[in-house]
């Protein structure tokens, strides 16, 4: 029962793999109906097969009305007695011929399912003991092979779509599995010419035609199952990547032939549901990194437009360890201090007498802006407001500092004196202001 074990671990692994909840669910057989239930087949040509799986190769062919009879259930099929035309098979090599119809067993067997309608012979049915006796039917082509009639506990199995359970009348149903077999074509009937012992040669010589099968079958399935497990290594390899470092093309190059063979059906529809279950995750891989890569971009520019915003700020920022204005300090007409009017001096281009800002000294400073008329000086403040109303607005500076230049190398605000520019150190001008207040101060510029 090697291969058939194998088999059916090969088919429930696949399941945990591509379906573990469906699995979980469908894995549980049905107990056996003591006694049998009968069941009356509802369809054409249906095939009886020698196992719980069109994986299993068919051993016969029923039609609408054929009844048969249930024992048990696994998997969406049923486990039947086998149908008249079934048969089983044994290594000839194991038998020792009582007569034309009868033979015991010499040593320890296994029993299994025969076809007309397929050559394979894997599908084991029962274990049967030394003296134990069977029914010989025939032999197969090669003749290494006995045909019996099924022993009591070899059953096959059938479609659970195709059959309708419940109460059978009495007659021709009864007799399904009780015996009946088909009747032997001409000529496939050799009855060997000497009962009992078994010759050493002829059990070397022919006990291969059933093992060979066999070994056969086991070493494809191992070799599909070794292909199966390495591809189920490369995918939990690439699972326990990060997503945006998964890559399946390999693996979907593996298992896209394995979707298109038919020689296993277990392996395609393995094949087929990874390659949906991949196909499906790397598309989600996609969406996700996507979004992230829209994300990153709208960080991006949320960062650069934060950063211009700030560079714009600090641009606008006073700094009080810079030269504020450069020029000539001068009395200011409008802003004499008088008539609720603020103190303040005018600072000058001496080449153009432009105004180029106000300065005033706060309360209790020792700076005294009149012992630097007449001189060209730098001005460090501590302080800036704008005096609105002028185009474009003229700043007014606290002082916190005068520093004496010279006239020759120091660079005015937006040009380099050049020597021939000297200032004429002329007594300070008071301005004549744009607009006269009559009683509230101006805030316009000299």
């Amino acid at each position: 029962m090697i291969l058939h074990t194998r088999r059916m671990t090969w088919m429930l692994a696949v399941s945990t793999l591509v379906c573990p909840a469906a699995f979980a669910q469908s894995t549980q057989p049905a107990a056996d109906v003591p006694g049998g239930e009968p069941g009356v087949v509802k369809g054409e040509n249906v095939y009886v097969r020698s196992g719980f799986s069109t994986n299993y190769y068919p051993v016969a062919k029923l039609n609408t009305g054929d009844r048969v009879t249930i024992v048990g259930s696994e998997f969406g099929w049923l486990k039947i007695v086998p149908p008249a035309g079934c048969f089983s098979l044994v290594d000839k090599e194991f038998v020792d011929r009582l007569d034309e119809r009868t033979g015991v067993l010499n040593d320890t067997a296994w029993i299994y399912a025969g076809s007309d309608i397929d050559n394979r012979r894997y599908a084991r049915q029962i274990k049967l003991g030394k003296g134990s006796r069977v029914e010989i039917l025939g032999e197969t082509a090669d003749g290494a092979v006995l045909k019996i009639v099924p022993p009591p506990g070899a059953f096959v199995w059938i479609n659970g779509d195709f059959v309708t359970r419940g109460p059978a009348p009495a007659g021709p149903a009864q007799a399904a599995g009780s015996g009946k077999v088909e009747p032997i074509k001409t000529g496939d009937l050799r009855l060997a010419r000497k009962p009992a012992t078994r010759p050493a040669v002829a059990a070397v010589t022919t006990r291969p035609s059933l093992r060979a099968a066999q070994e056969r079958e086991l070493e494809a399935l191992d070799e599909l199952q070794a292909t199966v497990s390495a591809i189920e290594a490369e995918i939990k390899a690439e699972m326990a990547k990060p997503p945006s470092e998964r890559s399946f093309g390999g693996i979907l190059a593996k298992l896209r032939p394995l979707a298109a063979q038919e020689e296993d059906e277990v392996a395609r529809l393995y094949a087929e549901s990874r390659i949906r279950q991949i196909e499906g995750q790397s598309e989600l891989i996609s969406a996700v990194e996507e979004i992230r890569e829209l994300t990153r971009r709208a960080i991006t520019d949320a960062d650069r437009e934060a950063a211009a915003r700030a560079q714009i700020r600090s641009d606008n920022v006073f700094r009080t360890d810079d030269v504020a204005v450069r020029g000539e300090i001068r009395v200011s007409g409008i802003y004499s201090g008088l008539e609720r009017r603020p103190k303040r001096w005018r600072v000058v281009d001496p080449s153009n007498d432009r105004t180029l800002a106000y300065i005033e000294v706060p309360e209790g400073s020792p700076i005294d802006p009149v012992q630097y008329y007449g001189k060209f000086v730098a001005i460090r403040a501590s302080g800036r407001e704008l005096l609105h109303g002028t185009v474009p607005p003229v700043p007014i500076y606290t002082v916190s500092e005068i520093s004496v230049l010279d006239p020759a190398t120091a660079a005015l605000p937006g040009r380099t004196m050049e020597a021939s520019e000297q200032p004429q150190l002329v007594p300070p001008a008071s301005e004549t202001p744009t607009v006269v207040p009559s009683e509230a101060p101006s805030t316009r510029p000299e």
